[in-house]
Order: structure tokens, then C-alpha cells, then sequence
């Protein structure tokens, strides 16, 4: 694992860039993915039967919108991001099959993406077994229709614990990227991080790419959760800021996250933004999140650090406010594991033992993961 200071890491990141523009590898087309998605606070600004309306409101509207724009040119055709296997769990149980099958068919051809995160979590406090099962359903889903999910996330709170990108990457996810707030806590450097992409690694060698810009501005900007909130302004920013192109060298440029705080966020901007604002210095893609990461890892990918570290709990201990509850909840895991055994012993004499109980398996599962939703904030 490697460890620069702010400032050697800047240095180097100068003469990355040099070694590129004399090699011939800096294109004089830069290649910026702007990504939206809708930022979900579940909870935060309504109960759970108006956040699954809402998940079903926006991927209804964006598969519509994915199908007017099949015939454009691929940077220009629509594409969105599922923040977590939640708004899949609840398309599936609130469509029919068929409809599903015309969400999953989006994943197949890359329009679609969902994160393998039930929601946006704060697990710094969570044992590591209700990590993995909280993300059984996408795992379910994968082997059931044929699909993969490579990105998982943990946004908006400041901090990462060290161990969670190795539950991600054994889980199947190749890339991450995260956005904070820089809000209801303060936490050091956030404006001025050691680095902007890397191999966010883990103790055990496993590693995800991450994209974590510092903060430049706010939270609508790079580095916030919404870094495409104004995502002409943001690219602009990327072109002109000699701040933001000195730490980050790199042309192909990843801009996400649309919707901020906002319930909805349904509008075919991107579209209209990428069809405007490409020319012979910038290409513009409407992208899933995925589409950056495959581009830049195949042309940067082997130049990148791998860097393990825990940045801290913040947010994430926030669970120790109901102690009894979250004691409880570590506790039933240890339970389940038990009970696991015992029922696949049986069920080898008795294939049919479980099967009533498939439908409450996988609500606990997704369950242990939605306990640890990162609205446990104290900031009201």
C-alpha cells in the first residue's frame, strides 16, 4: 500500500500529466461522463410509501426516456442510477414481470445501473456479516437474470471505514465512487485530499476503484454528492480550474449525481446538455457511472496508487443512540447463522423445508442492510 503527502502527491500528479502530454496519451477531445442519479434520503422528507412511489415514478419515467433515445447516438441516449438495490427490490414487487424484465433488459445494455448498497449507508458500526447479507438481493437478482452490479457507495457522510471496500469487493464490486457533504461534523482535508482517484484498498488485498474528489466549492460541485447538480457548470469548472486540472490530470473526466436532496428528480437535461455542449475540445456522455469507470481504468488504470486507510467513523457511530435496538439487531445475525445450519441440514433430508420462508429470508436481508441508512444524522 502506498502513503504520499498533499503535497508529493501533487507532484506527482504534475508529472503524470506531463509523461502523458509527451507521450502522445493526453487527447485534445476530453471525455466527460455526466451521470444522474436522485440522491436518496430515505426517510428524511417522507415515510416509505412515498419513497417507493417515488422509485417507481422516476425509473418508469427514465425507462421511457431510455427508450425515445435508443436511436440517438450512443453519448446521447439516456441513462440513470439506481443509488441502491431498494428502488430494484421495489420495482419487482410493484410490476409486473414483464415490466421488470424490461428493467433488468437496461442493465444488460449498460443504460441502467444500481448500486449494490440496499440505500446510501453509514456502516462503520455494522458487523461485517450484516453488510454482506444486506446485499443478498442484488447478488440474488445477478445470478437470477444474468446481470452484474460492479458499484457500490457510501455517500455524503465525511468518512469510510477501513474494512467496507473489502465487503464490497468480495461482494463483486469493482468501483466506488463518494461525495460528501462536508456538513454535521467537521473532518479535516476534505478540501484538499491526498488524492482524487485511486484503488481504495483493503488489509486483505482486495481493492475497488474510487473516484473521492476533494471539495472545490460545495456540495453541488466536485466532490459533493450532486456533482453534476449544474452539470454544464461543473464541466466548465473541470476545464478552467487550474486547481482542479493540476490534482486531477487526467481527460476523461467523471461528473455524477443530479437529483441532491430533492424527492424527484426526473428530466431529460442530460441529454439536451450533451447533445449542446460537445464539440472538438470535449465530448460529453450521458453515462451510468459504470461507463467512466471501465474507460479510465482501461487507459489509467494501471498507473493508479492502491491506498488503505480508515478514514474514520462519523455519522456511522450514530447507531449507538438506540444501543438496546442496534445490539439486538448484531445479535440476531449471530442467531441466523446458527439457524442457517440447522435448516440446511434439514433441508438435505427435506428440500421443501424453507420454502415458505423465502419471501421472509429475503426481507431480512435487505432489512439488515436498511437498518444502517445514513439519515441518522444529528443535525436535526
Amino acid at each position: 500500500m502506498t502513503f504520499l503527502s498533499t503535497r508529493s502527491s501533487s507532484l506527482l500528479a504534475a508529472v503524470f500529466l506531463l509523461v502523458m502530454i509527451v507521450s502522445g496519451q493526453v487527447s485534445a477531445q476530453k471525455r466527460f461522463y455526466i451521470a444522474p442519479d436522485d440522491h436518496t434520503d430515505y426517510f428524511w422528507q417522507a415515510d416509505d410509501v412515498a419513497y417507493r412511489q417515488s422509485f417507481l415514478t422516476m425509473i418508469d419515467y427514465y425507462l421511457d426516456k431510455m427508450d425515445e433515445t435508443q436511436n440517438n447516438p450512443s453519448d446521447t441516449q439516456m441513462r440513470w442510477q439506481c443509488d441502491g438495490s431498494l428502488w430494484m427490490w421495489e420495482y419487482e414487487r410493484n410490476r409486473t414481470p414483464q415490466q421488470f424484465e424490461r428493467f433488468m433488459s437496461r442493465i444488460r445494455d449498460n443504460h441502467m445501473s444500481v448500486a449494490l448498497n440496499p440505500l446510501v449507508l453509514t456502516q462503520g458500526g455494522a458487523s461485517a456479516e450484516s453488510v454482506l447479507r444486506g446485499m443478498y438481493y442484488p447478488g440474488l437478482i445477478e445470478r437470477r437474470h444474468n446481470v452484474k452490479f460492479p458499484l457500490a457507495m457510501a455517500m455524503e457522510n465525511q468518512t469510510l471505514p477501513l474494512g467496507l471496500p473489502s465487503l464490497w469487493a468480495g461482494s463483486g464490486a469493482k468501483y466506488s465512487w463518494k461525495g460528501v457533504c462536508n456538513c454535521a461534523s467537521s473532518v479535516p482535508d476534505l478540501e484538499a485530499r491526498e488524492r482524487e482517484i485511486y484503488y481504495c484498498g483493503g488489509r486483505d488485498g482486495s481493492k475497488v476503484l474510487m473516484k473521492w474528489h476533494s471539495i472545490f466549492n460545495n456540495s453541488t460541485s466536485f466532490g459533493g454528492y450532486a456533482e453534476a447538480f449544474d452539470p454544464m457548470q461543473s464541466i466548465s469548472f473541470a476545464e478552467n480550474s487550474t486547481s482542479f486540472r493540476t490534482r486531477y490530470p487526467f481527460p476523461i473526466v467523471g461528473i455524477f449525481g443530479r437529483g441532491w436532496d430533492d424527492m424527484e428528480y426526473t428530466s431529460d437535461e442530460f441529454i439536451n446538455v450533451a447533445q449542446q455542449h460537445s464539440n472538438s475540445n470535449r465530448r460529453v456522455i450521458v453515462s451510468n457511472q459504470e461507463d467512466f469507470f471501465r474507460d479510465f481504468e482501461a487507459n489509467y488504470g494501471s498507473g493508479l496508487e492502491t491506498h488503505a486507510a480508515a478514514y474514520g467513523n462519523d455519522w456511522d457511530i450514530l447507531i449507538s443512540s438506540l444501543a438496546e435496538v442496534s445490539g439486538r439487531l448484531k445479535r440476531s445475525v449471530e442467531k441466523l447463522r446458527t439457524a442457517e445450519a440447522m435448516a440446511t441440514l434439514v433441508s438435505a433430508n427435506d428440500p421443501t423445508f424453507s420454502a415458505a420462508r423465502v419471501a421472509d429470508r429475503d426481507r431480512a436481508m435487505i432489512n439488515m442492510g436498511l437498518y444502517f441508512e445514513h439519515d441518522w444524522t444529528a443535525d436535526g
